[in-house]
């Protein structure tokens, strides 16, 4: 008798493979978003040009510094948003990747508020040099999102900051994006914090003391992912343990070694 409900085997497999179902799931995303006349050869669906364009959840027409999206999701879902002026289109693709919900809880609905701005705000991701976002959910670990300006993907050059909760970003992590890990600090001041990476077997990766950087009033410790011995880690999960004197933060972290 199978010991797995499918979509919880089907995310064994990805991450056993160096994948997990949330970034497959956003990867669909980007299958279903180049379709018809965004179709680019050679890439995504084959037929793509003989496919529909995906229908948006929201359309909105952007003649104001900012707008807001207020959009209900269910679990393991892709929802299209669009943004419209005179001279651009952004496209969104909110992505809910909460296995769990789509395993017991399919029928749950998640709430999310994507705001779009034409000037620089804290803790918003730049899409380019006119457009700003930000994406307000209550667990951001269980969401994924994409964004195109013009039917260009863009590739977020800021960190993402929650607004609340603090999360490691990038995660899942890949060597091979070559870029650090921020893992989060406790508040205050601190100028640096103990850092402890843990296998899921719960043994000791990595151990050192870090200084602490500040970004937009938020603490974190960089790291590059490899072992106190300077050997990159097997693809897997990780704990990841942040302490500066009794305040301690910890997280798992996924990391991919292709």
């Amino acid at each position: 008798m199978p010991t797995n409900r499918s979509i919880i085997a089907i995310n064994k497999s990805l991450v056993e493979n160096k994948s997990t179902f949330s970034n497959s799931l956003k990867e669909f995303g980007l299958w279903t978003f180049y379709t018809n006349y965004r179709s680019v050869s050679g890439k995504y669906f084959k037929d793509g040009l003989n496919y529909p364009i995906a229908r948006p959840v929201s359309t909105m027409f952007f003649n104001s510094t900012v707008d807001t999206v207020n959009l209900t999701a269910k679990a393991l879902s892709n929802n299209f948003l669009k943004f419209t002026n005179v001279s651009d289109t952004v496209d969104v693709i909110v992505s809910n990747t909460d296995v769990q919900s789509g395993v017991d809880s399919l029928r749950k609905n998640f709430s999310a508020q994507y705001i779009l701005f034409s000037t620089p705000v804290t803790g918003a991701v730049r899409l380019n040099d006119k457009y700003y976002s930000k994406l307000n959910v209550k667990n951001p670990g269980i969401w994924q999102i994409s964004e195109f300006v013009n039917g260009k993907l863009v590739v977020p050059t800021t960190l993402p900051l929650p607004t609340s909760e603090i999360f490691a970003y990038p995660n899942p992590y890949n060597y091979r994006d070559g870029s650090a890990i921020y893992l989060p600090v406790s508040i205050g001041k601190p100028t640096t914090a103990t850092l402890n990476i843990y296998s899921a077997s719960l043994n000791l990766m990595y151990s050192n003391s870090i200084n602490v950087i500040n970004i937009n009033g938020k603490n974190f410790v960089l790291w590059n992912g490899r072992q106190t011995n300077n050997n990159k880690l097997p693809s897997g999960v990780y704990v990841y343990i942040t302490k500066v004197g009794d305040n301690i933060l910890k997280g798992k972290l996924v990391i991919f070694n292709e």
